[in-house]
């Protein structure tokens, strides 16, 4: 198995960045995003933001080519599940 990494951004004081595993077919097995630490300090705290990563180029057989991060710092309803601060990702496809 081989992992790819893909587009990199600033989130917070730290970075983001999305992957694809494939197996020794060179089918893909995986994708994903990886955060370093101090993408959690440092968010905004009165604004949601949204990012977008692009999947590599290995990611083409899948579904997928972008990941959006939407930073929620107040939640969003329905009130008492989704109503703390917290990051939603959404895979899109092509």
């Amino acid at each position: 198995m081989e992992t790819f990494q893909g587009e990199n951004k600033t989130i917070g004081n730290g970075t983001a960045y999305s992957w694809v595993t494939l197996d020794r077919e060179r089918n893909p097995s995986s994708i994903g995003v990886n955060f370093t630490e101090l993408a959690l300090k440092g968010l905004p705290e009165g604004k949601t933001m949204e990012f977008t990563l692009a999947l590599p180029k290995e990611a083409a057989p899948t579904a997928y080519n972008h990941i959006g991060i939407d930073w929620n710092p107040q939640g969003h309803e329905p009130q008492g599940i989704y109503d703390k601060p917290h990051f939603d990702f959404h895979f899109y496809r092509r």
